[in-house]
């Protein structure tokens, strides 16, 4: 009996774990150009949100919504402030609650959960029964001004981010950018597409309302009603999908370069085929990204408070702290001079770009980790391998050129391989 060994010359970790793929994400989200995309559409979005309640609450109203409608006035003065503060405080409210490190409160919600919650939060109020009609116009307005800005700066996001994370190459900031350009107005259509169904089968049903308005009318209520719950059912699907399903809807768009039809279908096929895969990746990226924005936090401070560190030495550190500096940048009137109010002013700006830059990470982290995401499911529900993405003519890799022949090495060629007649004599004989 022969002894036959046979020797393992090598294993691949990517097709044994493709999900740790994910622990990519965070060293991708912290990259300068997704960082940069990041930042832009904070700005944006923060930008719409204060025309929204300009236009559709005013100055005067939002005192009022304070003592009538709490919650909503929170909404509307969190929507229109960058995150140009230092965190901190004894903050209590959201899920999960936040824990203290280093004295600053830390949400175990950032950075995807949060942003999840931001960029959908606008539609979701839409089907909130205590709502006005300014409210209705205000989270209106501003969830499609949010999803327009995040179709382009998402997608350009999630471009790089599949290029990175399937085949491991670069794609620069002017290409993902032309990409999002091409296919930004796929991005907007999306996730439009399940609420104009949504709207449309709320129609009959408000005809029915209209019709219960009398007691008569109940009855007939009672008979509709069985085609009122298979709407409801309908519904229900539509928005749950959404609800779950719309940040796949990117990653389908940028990885396979297809329309918003495409990536609403695998959208819904994806969430409803793997749920529970879909709930582990997220929960891994959720992990991830808490270690991620920590470190992205505190390294953000740190170098703000090495920065008075340094310059307190030659001030004083009674003259420049974060404290004096917040104190009179911010202050309606100060004790100190006009100048030094105007120096405090530039010095928080500056501050503050650094901390909308370490704020971008949620949202670079969102659209990464959720490409990644994309990418794991598309495996598991179509075997389909993770560096299968799509490029276009102008991207692909172009193969070594084929070797090309000059005239005169060609007619030498010709004449090596023509016999003579001398040699065909010698042949025959």
């Amino acid at each position: 009996m022969s002894d036959q060994r046979t020797i393992l010359k090598g294993f691949s970790w990517n097709d044994c774990c493709p999900w740790i793929v994910m622990f990519r994400t965070v060293a991708l989200a912290t990259r300068a150009r997704t960082l940069l995309l990041g930042a832009l559409g904070l700005l944006m979005t923060t930008l719409g949100w204060w025309v929204a309640s300009k236009v559709f609450i005013g100055e005067e109203r939002l005192g009022e919504l304070w003592s009538e409608q709490p919650a909503f006035a929170a909404h509307v003065d969190a929507s229109v402030r960058l995150p140009i503060h230092a965190p901190g405080g004894a903050d209590t409210e959201g899920f999960p609650p936040p824990i203290t490190l280093f004295g600053q409160s830390i949400h175990l919600g950032e950075p995807l959960l949060s942003t999840w919650k931001k960029l959908g939060q606008p539609f979701y109020q839409l089907f909130h029964t205590s709502n006005g009609t300014r409210q209705l116009a205000y989270y209106l307005f501003g969830g499609l001004w949010s999803l327009v800005v995040w179709s382009f700066f998402g997608c350009a996001i999630c471009r790089i981010a599949t290029v990175s994370l399937a085949r491991e190459e670069h794609v620069g900031l002017s290409d993902a950018i032309a990409f999002a350009k091409r296919k930004w107005l796929s991005h907007v259509i999306a996730p439009l597409v399940p609420l104009w169904g949504i709207l449309i089968l709320w129609i009959p049903s408000v005809v029915c309302g209209w019709i219960m308005n009398a007691d008569v009318g109940v009855v007939l209520g009672g008979l509709y009603w069985p085609l009122a719950l298979l709407t409801g059912l309908i519904m229900a699907l539509l928005g749950i999908g959404l609800f779950f399903g719309w940040p796949l809807m990117w990653g389908t768009i940028a990885s396979e370069g297809s329309d918003s039809f495409d990536a609403l279908s695998r959208s819904y096929a994806y969430t409803y085929q793997r749920p529970l895969k879909f709930f582990l990746y997220v929960l891994l990226a959720i992990v991830l990204g808490i270690l991620g924005w920590i470190i992205v936090t505190l390294f953000a401070e740190t170098v703000i408070y090495m920065c008075y560190w340094a310059t307190g030495w030659g001030a004083g550190f009674d003259r420049i702290n974060p404290g004096a500096i917040a104190a009179a940048a911010t202050a309606a009137e100060s004790e100190q001079s006009g100048t030094f109010v105007l120096g405090s002013r530039i010095i928080y700006f500056w501050n503050g770009c650094v901390r909308v830059l370490a704020a971008s990470f949620s949202y670079s982290f969102f659209f990464v980790a959720m490409t990644g995401v994309y990418l794991l499911l598309r495996r598991d529900v179509d075997q389909t391998e993770l560096d299968e993405v799509y490029f276009e003519e102008d991207d692909e890799i172009n193969d070594l050129p084929p070797l090309t022949t000059t005239q005169e090495e060609t007619s030498a060629e010709g004449d090596a391989t023509e016999p003579t007649e001398g040699s065909s004599d010698e042949e025959q004989s």
